[in-house]
C-alpha cells in the first residue's frame, strides 16, 4: 500500500443537484456518512459507504431503460460484489494496463478488503514485458453516477482514482492520481455494447450464469494511455476494453473455471466467455462486431466453442494453464470464425488465475488469415490457492 491522495470535496446535496447537469463525473465528493444519494432528473447517484451493510441486498439481473453501466446492488454487505474493469493492450509491443474498481469485502471477493467496501487495483506491463502493480482503498467510500442513456462515472474517495464517461458510453476516461501511478487512460468505443445473450435492450437477462452478472459497455475501442509509473513515462495507443461483473453470493462459490477474452482480429472486434458454474454446468457467450455493427451477440449452445490447445476440457486442478486457445465462433450469415489466441506476455500470475496478452490469428470459412492482438484469462478455482 502506497498511501492515498485526497480528492477535493463539495457539499453533498449541492453535488447531487449539480450532477444532474453533468454528462460525466469529473471529480468526487466525500459525503457525510449519514447521507443517502437521491435520484436527480437526469442521473442516478449512489453513495457506497465504507462500512458493510448489515442486511440482505437486492441485486439487478434484468436490464431496463436506465443505467447500463451503473451499480447493480442496492447495498453492499460482506457477501456481494460489483466491479468495473478497464484494460488496454498495445498492438506494437508488450505494453498493457488493467484497472479494476471494486465494491466488495474479503468474503465477497478474493482480494477484497476486510474493512472497506471500495478498493481498486492497477496492473500492467511495460513495453519490455516487465510487470507493475498498485492497490489502494477508498476509506470514505465511493460515488457512482449513472446516466439515463447508460454511461457512468465513479470516484473512489481519497484513493485518487476515478472514471467518467459520456452518457452514450462512447467515450471513457480513467484518471489516476496516486503516489505510484499518475495520468489518464482514454477509450473511444468502436463496438456497440452488449449483454451476455444479446445487444443492449430492456428486459434482457444479465446473467452469464446464476448469481453472476455481466454487462460489456465497450467491447473494443481505440485507447490512449498517458501515465507515469514510478516517474517513468508510459505512453502508447492500443486496443481498449471495458465491462463490469457483479454477484449476489461470494465470488468463489459461483463457478469452478472460466475462460474469457477480447481481441481485435482484422476488422473484427470479438469477445468470448466460457463459464463452468459451481454445479459443473457450462454456459457460453459470444460477441463479434465489424464497422460499428454487431454481427453476433449470443449465449446459445454452439454460439462459441473455446478449447485449450494443450490441456484437458473441462479443466482440472492440476496447476497447469493453457499456452493457447482455439476458438470457433458462429458469425451467422458471415460464416464460421476459426481463431487461435496465444499467450505471449503474462500480466497476472497467481495459482488460480492467469491473464495474458498476445497475438491472435484466424479466418472465416477458411478464407484469408486475419491477425491481431488481445487479452485473455483463465480463472481456475479447482487449483489450490497456494
Amino acid at each position: 500500500m502506497f498511501g492515498r491522495k485526497h480528492i477535493g470535496c463539495m457539499d453533498w446535496m449541492n453535488f447531487v443537484a449539480f450532477s444532474s447537469t453533468l454528462p460525466v463525473l469529473a471529480h468526487s465528493t466525500t459525503p457525510p456518512r449519514t447521507a443517502h444519494a437521491q435520484p436527480s432528473q437526469a442521473n442516478h447517484v449512489q453513495y457506497v459507504p465504507p462500512e458493510a451493510f448489515n442486511g440482505s441486498v437486492v441485486p439487478s439481473f434484468i436490464s431496463n431503460d436506465f443505467g447500463f453501466d451503473g451499480a447493480r446492488m442496492s447495498n453492499f454487505n460482506r457477501s456481494v460484489w460489483d466491479w468495473w474493469y478497464f484494460d488496454v493492450v498495445s498492438p506494437t509491443d508488450n505494453s498493457s494496463i488493467i484497472i479494476l474498481f471494486n465494491l466488495a469485502f474479503d468474503i465477497g471477493l478474493l482480494g477484497g478488503s476486510p474493512t472497506t467496501a471500495a478498493n481498486a487495483d492497477i496492473t500492467g506491463t511495460f513495453a519490455n514485458g516487465t510487470r507493475f502493480s498498485y492497490s489502494t482503498e477508498a476509506p470514505n467510500g465511493a460515488v457512482i453516477v449513472t446516466a439515463q442513456e447508460g454511461g457512468s462515472s465513479g470516484s473512489w474517495n481519497d484513493a485518487g482514482m476515478t472514471w467518467s464517461s459520456t452518457p452514450d458510453m462512447k467515450t471513457y476516461v480513467v484518471s489516476i492520481e496516486t503516489p505510484l501511478i499518475n495520468g489518464t487512460v482514454t477509450f473511444e468505443s468502436k463496438a456497440p455494447p452488449h449483454y451476455p445473450c444479446g445487444p443492449k435492450e430492456p428486459q434482457a437477462n444479465l446473467q452469464i450464469a446464476k448469481n453472476f452478472g455481466w454487462a460489456n459497455a465497450v467491447p473494443d475501442s481505440d485507447a490512449v494511455v498517458d501515465i507515469t509509473v514510478g516517474g517513468e513515462d508510459v505512453k502508447y495507443t492500443g486496443y481498449g476494453y471495458h465491462d463490469k461483473n457483479w454477484g449476489d453470493k461470494p465470488f468463489v462459490e459461483t463457478f469452478t473455471d472460466w475462460y474469457w477474452s477480447h481481441a481485435r482480429l482484422g476488422n473484427y472486434s470479438i469477445v468470448w466467455f466460457d463459464f463452468i458454474d459451481d454445479e459443473s454446468f457450462n454456459t457460453v457467450s459470444s460477441y463479434a462486431s465489424k464497422d460499428g455493427e454487431i454481427i453476433t451477440a449470443s449465449c446459445k449452445e454452439g454460439a462459441v466453442k473455446v478449447r485449450p490447445v494443450d490441456g484437458p476440457y473441462p479443466p482440472v486442478g492440476d496447476g497447469k494453464f493453457p499456452s493457447a486457445f482455439n476458438i470457433v465462433m458462429d458469425l451467422g450469415k458471415e460464416g464460421i470464425l476459426n481463431a487461435t489466441v496465444t499467450r505471449e506476455v503474462t500480466v497476472m500470475d497467481v495459482p488460480i488465475y492467469k491473464r495474458w496478452t498476445g497475438p491472435a490469428k484466424g479466418s472465416i470459412n477458411g478464407g484469408p488469415e486475419m491477425t491481431g492482438v488481445g487479452l485473455w484469462e483463465d480463472v481456475n478455482l479447482l487449483n489450490p490457492l497456494a
